[in-house]
């Protein structure tokens, strides 16, 4: 049998085609001159390779065997540069948790909580959202925090180990709303008679309702304005060790956020 009529090797032309789509992406790609956004990255590469994949077959060759096999090769050349652009951010974020939004580019999680609540910020203050709660998770940012415990479907978050401990939240209103958390602490003395919380670094009239021995709710009346986030920091006089058991140094516990229109 000649050389003519013999069957094609498709193991053989996979590895080729893959072979020179990696050689001409890399070298239409310059690393040094990423500016490190997501965007150029795939823009680049998705252009890149539908210019290459036009020529592979011509009109009369694009069969439906070779189209599929064209997308087999396309879908893990992206696949492996998502995993890649994955760890490049998580690197530079500092974070092991992100979540791929729906333009491919990997947001932080508070980020992606925010869009998930109403799709931008504006539209939710267009709702003109009821009482909303949100719980403690480990996508929220902030400093001081030891990381998030449940227990039967609740959840917390203790500060800790340092005396001061600040967390960013969302902006889910145009315009003041009231915001009420569900704290404790180990003990009364742990609290402080001033400057307990503060908003965007300013000091907040507040009120504290003591439903327990240590646990209380926290009311304040907020004013973002048009900003997409805003920041609570609290201060303790100290922390503690809650048991012989466990050797962390705890301040105050958050269980739940509520907000509510003012």
């Amino acid at each position: 049998m000649s050389d003519d009529n013999k069957e094609p090797n498709h193991d053989d032309l996979d590895k080729e085609l893959s072979k020179m789509i990696t050689s001409e992406t890399e070298a239409y790609i310059d690393i040094s001159k990423v500016d490190g956004s997501a965007e150029y990255l795939m823009t680049h590469l998705a252009a890149r390779y539908r210019e290459t994949l036009s020529g592979v077959f011509d009109s009369s060759d694009l069969t439906t065997e070779n189209f599929q096999r064209c997308m087999s090769i396309l879908t893990e050349q992206l696949a492996r540069a998502q995993a890649d652009l994955f760890v490049l951010k998580s690197a530079v974020l500092g974070r092991d948790k992100l979540v791929l939004s729906k333009d491919w580019d990997y947001i932080d999680p508070l980020e992606s909580q925010m869009k998930a609540l109403a799709a931008d910020t504006k539209k939710a203050r267009e709702q003109v959202l009821g009482k909303y709660a949100i719980y403690p998770h480990e996508g929220m940012l902030g400093t001081g925090w030891y990381g998030t415990e449940s227990n039967e479907g609740f959840s917390w978050r203790w500060s800790g180990p340092s005396t001061q401990s600040s967390i960013y939240l969302p902006n889910l209103y145009a315009g003041e709303c009231k915001l009420r958390l569900n704290m404790k602490v180990i003990d009364r003395s742990v609290f402080p008679d001033t400057d307990f919380v503060k908003f965007n670094y300013a000091p907040i009239d507040f009120e504290v309702d003591w439903t327990g021995e240590v646990e209380f709710v926290l009311s304040m009346t907020i004013d973002p304005k048009e900003d997409s986030q805003f920041l609570l920091t609290f201060n303790v006089n100290h922390t503690q060790q809650p048991s012989v058991y466990d050797t962390r140094e705890l301040g105050l516990c958050i269980n739940k956020i509520i907000y509510e229109p003012a």
